[in-house]
């Protein structure tokens, strides 16, 4: 039974690895410039949920959860997912993975669930992400992104959307770090005013953890995507600026909804991290829709 796949190889399924992982594994396949890795799908970690399930202290945790303050909760919930065993067929599937990468590669460990980022639910910011893993910390990550899967907010998310909260439904992907020069995110429409004809761009200088991390300042830039008008800025010369809003287009076309993607520029390359829709906008009937340069029109909803 495969339970770890390449991204890019095109068999993994949705429901075993979730919408993340999947919409990466299928822009690779359509030669979009998705930085390298590998899937742990959610099937790896069966025999840790039967062992939770079977916890009467932990079952107890969860349905009891709003007893507790947050760090007594981690603290309780880190004792469960800690004591959890790593066996050998688990370690051993992952190093087989892992002897592709040269010896000193760092990665990013993260979350890929079906609940989040979903195109009506997202659990936007609930589960957990690692920069800065190595090979002797690979196991350490993997648990902590397993372990957010039953966080309180997400416990809380669970209960106040009526689902099942002892499926963790999460399967993990291992990503390259790129020693990036630069780092961003862009949207395909403007996420502050709801404006379907623009792109707006986050731009920093640095390796992903600091833009992940929101401890460094961010310039952001609005293009018009039916009249682009491109120019070097602080951060991106004209011409990465004009690829990054062309592969956004592109990518956007594809899946024929909005989206977000996080991506790295080094020596002009711009390798795309991940890809998630925009759940949080409002969708515009044809009759409110303006043409092209045309002024835009205001519309209040008075009850």
């Amino acid at each position: 039974m495969d339970m770890i796949y390449n991204i890019g190889d095109g068999k993994m399924s949705k429901s075993e690895v979730g919408n993340k992982a999947f919409m990466l594994d299928f822009l690779k396949q359509k030669q979009f410039n998705i930085m390298d890795g590998f899937v742990i799908s959610k099937k790896y970690f069966d025999k840790w949920i039967i062992v939770l399930r079977n916890n009467n202290d932990f079952i107890k945790l969860i349905n009891n959860n709003l007893d507790y303050n947050a760090e007594n909760f981690n603290f309780e919930l880190n004792k469960y997912i800690g004591d959890l065993i790593w066996d050998n067929d688990m370690e051993k599937s992952i190093s087989g993975f892992l002897e592709r990468f040269q010896r000193d590669q760092m990665f990013i460990v993260r979350s890929s669930s079906n609940y989040e980022d979903g195109l009506k639910k997202s659990f936007a910011g609930m589960y957990e992400s690692v920069l800065n893993v190595n090979r002797n910390t690979i196991v350490k990550a993997i648990k902590y992104c397993f372990m957010s899967s039953f966080s309180q907010n997400v416990i809380n998310y669970k209960k106040d959307g009526g689902f099942e909260l002892f499926d963790s439904d999460i399967s993990i992907i291992v990503q390259k770090q790129l020693d990036a020069e630069k780092t961003g995110i862009v949207f395909t429409l403007n996420p502050y005013n709801n404006d379907q004809d623009s792109i707006v761009i986050n731009l920093c200088m640095g390796k992903l953890d600091k833009l992940v991390s929101g401890k460094i300042s961010t310039e952001t830039y609005e293009i018009n995507k039916l009249l682009p008008i491109y120019s070097d800025n602080n951060i991106c010369t004209k011409y990465e600026m004009t690829r990054i809003v062309f592969q956004a287009m592109q990518i956007e076309k594809e899946l024929n909804y909005f989206i977000d993607i996080e991506f790295a520029i080094k020596d002009n390359d711009i390798v795309i991290f991940q890809v998630r829709p925009i759940a949080t906008y409002y969708s515009l009937s044809n009759e409110m829709k303006t043409d092209i340069l045309e002024d835009k029109r205001l519309y209040l909803d008075i009850e």
